[in-house]
């Protein structure tokens, strides 16, 4: 029973990484996989944790607040329920993050460092 579990949660994190990839936030295998083991299902509001701002468009937002820097990266966490994108640049003399809400596109948080 207990590889069962194991498997199912595999497939349910595996099921909400294609929901992003695929653009959507649905959780419907999730909940699935969760009733079909005898776990609780959880509804989540998509205005909580919907993702309304693409890759490109947070590149455009920290470059806005830091103008045309080199990315190092991007990602994009799941924090407290709500999606985060966080932003990685650098220049000749600083490196630059920026951490901007997903859902409403507004920067949460921006720093720059030598």
């Amino acid at each position: 029973m207990r590889i069962l579990r194991t498997n199912i949660k595999r497939l349910s994190v595996g099921a909400a990484v294609l929901g992003l990839a695929l653009g959507g936030t649905s959780l419907t295998l999730i909940n699935q996989a969760q009733a079909s083991t005898g776990g609780q299902a959880t509804e989540q509001t998509q205005t909580s944790n919907s993702i309304n701002l693409s890759q490109s468009d947070a590149i455009n937002k920290f470059n806005e607040k830091y103008g045309s820097k080199s990315i190092k990266g991007i990602e994009l966490k799941n924090k407290k329920n709500k999606y985060i994108y966080e932003v990685e640049g650098f220049d000749s003399e600083k490196e630059y993050k920026v951490k901007i809400d997903a859902s409403s596109s507004e920067i949460l948080k921006a720093k720059s460092e030598n």
